[in-house]
């Protein structure tokens, strides 16, 4: 018995002690407190618009209606449900992606947030980008006059990012 109770009082201890214990700092931590804030939005022009304007929630039908009605009505509601879909990929997905494309450019860069992000392009290749990216455009001093663009590639791609220079010089690529 008194066997048995030392085995459960140490196996209480034990994790006590391992999360007690300090963890050192790494870089993933540094680069963590610095990465800036990113608003991601779809181009009113490009693959995303449809997102640019959410559709009204249709009201409930009343008693009574119409076959007309009933049909307008069903048509509304899955627009918005389309909708829904597209914005919740939209956000969890490409978002997700320009996001760690900027973070990952953003010290190389010399980037200062707020960062207002503009999708174009949903996932594609290209002639001159044989990777599937995202493409996107933004705004920063390292720019010059004109935006910026630049390549998000999908998780697991060999790269995360490339950005380039109104004049098509790469700012960025890795």
């Amino acid at each position: 018995m008194l066997l048995i109770s030392v085995a459960v009082l140490f196996s209480l201890l034990i994790p006590v002690a391992v999360l007690s214990a300090p963890i050192e700092a790494s870089s993933s931590y540094i680069l963590y407190a610095r990465a800036i804030a990113v608003l991601v939005s779809p181009a009113p022009e490009g693959d995303y618009e449809s997102l640019v304007t959410r559709p009204l929630n249709p009201a409930a039908l009343p008693a009574g209606c119409t076959k007309e009605h009933k049909k307008i009505h069903a048509k509304a509601v899955k627009n918005c449900a389309t909708w829904n879909t597209r914005h919740a990929n939209f956000m969890g997905v490409v978002a997700v992606r320009i996001t760690a494309a900027i973070h990952a450019a953003e010290s190389q860069l010399k980037l200062a947030g707020p960062l207002t992000v503009t999708v174009t392009t949903a996932l594609h290749t290209s002639r001159s980008d044989l990777l599937e990216h995202y493409t996107f455009y933004f705004s920063a001093p390292v720019c010059g006059d004109k935006p910026c663009t630049g390549h998000a590639y999908k998780a697991g791609a060999a790269k995360q990012a490339r950005i380039f220079s109104s004049s098509h010089v790469v700012l960025y690529d890795a």
